[in-house]
């Protein structure tokens, strides 16, 4: 990614816990996470080169703040970071950004594998 290094996107559709997904494009690697889990995954360079495509595909830089007078509902937050420091922040409620179905397509399997996680007391 050419202004961004690290994106850190939350999403929660009430009443479910927040999910969290942090894609590390200078290590290759995803980490998904919510209250009781959290996964890493590390793939080989070409795989994660056609995820970074996918991902970058979606212009998440070009994303911006859509909020709706309701407050039930989908709420999501988008964080991009350039060595460790956010350059990006939006966020919105029930209202979504172009190319929202395509990104959550591609996230959605992670959070699936973080769903089958056995929960650990």
């Amino acid at each position: 990614m050419k202004n961004f290094n690290k994106l850190i996107f939350s999403v929660a559709r009430w009443p479910e816990n927040v999910k969290h997904i942090i894609i590390d494009f200078d290590k290759e690697c995803v980490e998904v996470k919510d209250c009781s889990a959290s996964l890493r995954f590390c793939s080989g360079a070409e795989e994660f080169a056609r995820f970074s495509e996918a991902v970058a595909a979606c212009e998440p830089e070009n994303w911006s703040s859509m909020d709706s007078p309701v407050l039930e509902g989908t709420i999501w937050n988008l964080t991009l970071c350039r060595s460790g420091v956010p350059v990006k922040n939006c966020n919105g409620i029930n209202r979504f950004p172009s190319h929202w179905d395509e990104f959550m397509k591609l996230v959605r399997p992670f959070f699936r594998k973080l769903d089958s996680c056995p929960v650990a007391f």
